[in-house]
């Protein structure tokens, strides 16, 4: 490839990598923004069919205090004070609860929180395939001679689960909604029958509501004559079933607004809480979460800029490779020389000219003078010749001459 065109890939690669994350993060950016990514009926969700608005209006008030709750309700810390919206619930969920969620709801309860649960709008009964498993079971009897009370009385199933239905004395039903032209039901209008200061009437979006209510449920608003929101005392605190969750949703904020019943709905409590747990969102405490928290962006930053420097160096070669000739011994250096010339260049920058043949001189009498092959009187020769070199000036002296003059003495004839 040529020069040109290379560096234009330089240039455009990065360029190309930096549009996409940009896209990609504007995009969740939207995404995120709209809420549409969340369950419907979520505080973080700002389409028709979140409760965002509701939340956020709460917000705007000194009081209460608003909130979102991201932890299970089991490390949800004791409120007695505080409202507990629980919006947009499966009926199937709310029949089939884990035994320990379900004491620590009542337990919330009965310290003096007011708990409202909210269905999620249906219309018409959906196909109950967990309740035939369930009756399955009642008629074949557990297998241990448990009778159908002691069955009804025990956890569903054996996976721990109890029906809040079956606990709080109501049970759930549905009626039919007329659909229209386009197949699409049509609410039915709930009317206030209990002596509160609400709306008297207002759209009801479900075909969802309750019966089978013992003494201590007290029936709120009812549609034809059906009860669709309902409140009972438990302990110190209370609990509201609400068939329908439409009135709370963005859109009825826009076209149908209740003031009254969703300050009726909160009650005196001076807190109220949403919880998202239910839905799907629940914050997993970790590594990230406490570097958000605590803000520690620059720290990980830094890490990386270590990392990928460290790697960085190891790939890198700041001088090239030493690469084998096609000789036994013979090594080629960057320079392209072997390694004689580099012993050369080493000699020469350390040992001056002047003193070249002392030092080999030193080295020949420390190595090869001490053999004996050589004769004393030409080591006494050769020694006296060193020594007169040695007298003179250092630039007088001549190590070549020098050299050649050792050389004749040890080649001399006996």
């Amino acid at each position: 490839m040529k020069r040109p065109a290379r560096l234009i890939l330089i240039f455009l690669l990065p360029m190309a990598t930096a549009m996409f994350v940009y896209g990609m993060a504007r995009l969740f950016q939207l995404r995120f923004e709209s809420g549409d990514v969340y369950p419907a009926y979520s505080s973080l969700r700002t389409d028709p069919l979140g409760v965002k608005a509701f939340y956020a209006s709460l917000e705007e008030l000194d009081e209460p205090r608003v909130e979102r709750n991201f932890q299970p309700f089991e490390k949800l810390p004791g409120r007695g004070d505080a409202a507990l919206l629980v919006l947009g619930v499966q009926p199937a969920d709310f029949d089939m609860t884990d035994a320990n969620l379900a004491d620590s709801i009542e337990t919330y309860v009965r310290t003096g929180g007011r708990l409202v649960v909210t269905f999620f709008p249906v219309g018409k009964e959906p196909l109950p395939f967990w309740r035939e498993g369930a009756q399955k079971k009642q008629q074949t009897g557990p297998p241990g001679g448990k009778t159908p009370k002691d069955q009804e009385a025990s956890p569903l199933d054996g996976f721990g689960l109890v029906s809040l239905c079956k606990r709080w004395g109501v049970e759930l039903d549905y009626t039919r909604l007329i659909p229209d032209e386009e197949g699409v039901s049509q609410p039915i209008t709930a009317t206030r029958v209990a002596p509160m200061v609400g709306t008297d009437s207002l759209s009801w979006h479900t075909a969802l509501y309750f019966t089978g209510l013992d003494s201590s449920w007290k029936t709120i608003y009812a549609a034809e004559d059906r009860p669709v929101i309902v409140e009972r005392k438990l302990g110190r605190g209370s609990i509201v079933l609400s068939s329908d969750s439409y009135f709370l949703s963005n859109e009825a904020m826009r076209k149908e607004r209740h003031p009254p019943l969703l300050a009726w709905l909160i009650g005196p409590c001076p807190q109220v809480i949403f919880d998202e747990t239910h839905l799907g969102i629940a914050e997993h405490p970790g590594v990230m979460t406490l570097a958000r928290r605590y803000r520690l962006h620059g720290l990980f930053a830094g890490l990386l800029a270590l990392v990928g420097l460290y790697l960085w160096k190891s790939m890198a070669r700041f001088v090239p490779p030493w690469e084998e000739s096609d000789g036994p011994h013979t090594v080629q250096l960057a320079s392209g020389k072997d390694d004689t010339s580099a012993l050369v260049n080493l000699l020469q920058r350390n040992i001056s000219s002047a003193e070249l043949g002392t030092v080999c001189f030193r080295e020949w009498e420390r190595t090869c003078a001490r053999t004996g092959r050589i004769p004393s009187a030409r080591l006494d020769r050769i020694r006296t010749a060193m020594e007169l070199e040695e007298n003179l000036p250092a630039r007088e002296r001549n190590p070549v001459e020098l050299y050649n003059q050792i050389s004749r003495i040890i080649a001399e004839r006996n």
